[in-house]
């Protein structure tokens, strides 16, 4: 119990970067605990159901499940290097900034820190492309960590701190050089964690900015965990103990000395909270500052200057709301008539994330030049949506609307051919057991132009007898190589085909229900590839390089060979 109240009066101590520390240690030590006595006890996987308890989902409906997990996440760490990193950042940075700022301003800038990178972390999986159809966790406290590293670079962007094998060297530089490492991981296999310690930067900055303004972000939430505390806490009894006010300046020599002595984390809490108080009192004494309510950009030019940058910042928000515009909706242009539509239509999420950092821009600095961009983003809504839809499930379908619905699987089955090789104890083809687990009411097939048993692909009997008593109508290899699967009775059309995409497409008649669906099933090829470039390609495929080098002439011959021909036929 002593040992307890001795680690309790440490924790009080210590100070604010070395108390987080302690948090983040405590509960890597207890995560590991908690699996190791999982593994003892025989659980199947206790390793996912520990981290599943703390990390952060991206999936919508599964944060619903376990919203505690936004603050959870930012204090856990799994890996050892991974806490290793963290907390060394967070020591060396969180030290330094306390030379400008308050233990609670810390604290509260690493909420805030791991809060936008949660939230630019959701964003980022539910409307990027790059993470269309996938699913990410999030754990560790590397965006509070990074809120915490970009706004001491920016208070203090000339503090030297010294490096092992490099120097000294000041603060902004390498508040830099972790910037330019979170931009280079964007596309990495950690771009989810990339864009979370985006978001820890973005807080940082918006933090030690307005800071520099004379706007405390972090007062708020401040005030209001204060008045939690004072709720929370019994009220004192009063005491009629005399109190002497206190010499401010004998105060302040005691407590610099100390630092000079044994440094800032020597100090006890109360002192700290003296140093603060008589620092903030000093600055009141100061003669005011130039009005912090004016934007930064107005204090650094002049009257003609801030006329002429309001003027370029304004129309560049305009340019960049029509790009969004004109990109959201360039894919129902036709590519024929307007080229330059289709390449904006694919320019589409750059756009959307140069929009982004612009709007931030434009909240610190100006406002006004937002509106803009929020316009731009209203006015594109429904093709942005369109084209990076959220990724909600969609609620179960009512019986009746059940009877109204039609499923439909489309699938290019290459023959049914199986890359698993000719294994005797195979017992069925993974393409056909897709298509019975599917269970879709339509299936349309490319590249199949038998449904027959072979056992050197693992097709079996009862896999062809299951797909007839599911599909009672049937057209097998159509145009040589189209087969359709159905439901519901249907009728091969009969229309007229150019001669050379006789053999690339199929045309049907559906009866569904007293509604006719007609169905065209088209198999595009590699069009603008001559005969002997298909050879070529073949070849390639039928057997794999031998070596490296190889397989990079290999390369750069399909770049020089195909590559080129595939450009200009889709141009």
């Amino acid at each position: 119990m002593e040992a307890i109240k001795r680690a309790i009066t440490a924790f009080k101590a210590a100070s604010m970067p070395v108390r987080l520390i302690a948090v983040n240690g405590a509960l890597f030590v207890a995560l590991r605990l908690a699996v190791i006595i999982g593994l003892l006890a025989g659980a199947a996987d206790p390793l996912s159901a520990v981290l599943s308890a703390v990390e952060l989902p991206s999936s919508l409906p599964a944060l619903l499940m376990a919203p505690w997990t936004v603050v959870t996440y930012m204090f856990a760490q799994y890996d050892i290097l991974h806490l290793a990193f963290n907390l060394l950042w967070l020591y060396w940075f969180g030290q330094v900034m306390l030379l400008r700022c308050s233990p609670s301003q810390l604290l509260t800038l690493y909420l805030y820190g791991g809060l936008a990178g949660a939230a630019l972390f959701i964003v980022a999986f539910n409307l990027l492309p790059l993470f269309a159809g996938t699913t990410g966790m999030l754990i560790g406290s590397s965006a509070a960590v990074m809120a915490i590293v970009t706004a001491t670079a920016i208070l203090l962007p000339d503090f030297r701190m010294q490096l092992l094998l490099i120097g000294s060297i000041k603060l902004k530089w390498i508040a830099c050089g972790a910037a330019l490492l979170v931009l280079l991981g964007a596309s990495g296999s950690n771009a989810g964690g990339e864009m979370a310690h985006a978001g820890g930067i973005i807080a940082g900055a918006i933090f030690a900015t307005q800071l520099r303004r004379g706007h405390d972000i972090t007062a708020p939430a401040r005030k209001l965990s204060a008045r939690i505390a004072s709720a929370l806490t019994p009220a004192a009894k009063p005491t009629h103990t005399p109190t002497i006010p206190p010499d401010p300046q004998a105060d302040l020599d005691i407590i610099l000395d100390k630092i000079k002595r044994s440094g800032y984390s020597a100090l006890t809490p109360d002192e700290r909270r003296r140093l603060f108080e008589i620092s903030r009192k000093i600055k009141q004494s100061l003669p005011a500052p130039m009005t912090t309510a004016t934007p930064l950009y107005s204090r650094l030019l002049t009257r003609p200057g801030r006329a002429t940058a309001r003027a370029i910042a304004a129309g560049a928000n305009v340019a960049l709301a029509m790009l969004i515009i004109f990109s959201a909706y360039g894919g129902a242009i036709d590519p024929t008539e307007c080229v330059l539509a289709a390449l904006a239509a694919m320019a589409l999420p750059l756009l959307l994330i140069a929009s982004i950092l612009t709007l931030i821009i434009d909240l610190i600095f100006w406002r006004k030049a937002a509106i803009a961009i929020a316009a731009a983003w209203i006015a594109a809504l429904p093709p942005i949506l369109e084209f990076a839809p959220l990724n909600i499930p969609s609620p179960p379908l009512s019986p009746q609307q059940q009877e109204r619905t039609v499923t439909f699987m489309t699938y290019n089955v290459l023959h049914f051919w199986d890359f698993r090789g000719e294994q005797k104890e195979l017992t069925s083809n993974l393409t056909i057991d897709r298509i019975l687990q599917e269970d879709p009411d339509i299936v349309s097939l490319q590249e199949c132009e038998m449904m027959k048993e072979w056992p050197l692909w693992h097709i079996t009997s009862h896999q062809l007898k299951e797909l007839a008593r599911r599909y009672p109508f049937r057209a097998v290899g159509v145009a040589e190589q189209f087969t359709l699967l159905s439901k519901y009775p249907f009728t091969v059309d009969r229309i007229q085909i150019p001669p050379h995409l006789r053999k690339n497409v199929s045309f049907y008649r559906i009866s569904i229900n007293g509604s006719v669906l007609h169905l065209a099933n088209c198999h595009l090829q590699s069009i603008g590839l001559s005969p002997d470039d298909k050879q070529f390609y073949a070849e390639i495929l039928s057997k794999a390089p031998e070596t490296s080098d190889q397989l990079k002439d290999e390369v750069d011959a399909v770049k020089s060979r195909i590559i080129s021909k595939l450009r200009d036929a889709f141009i």
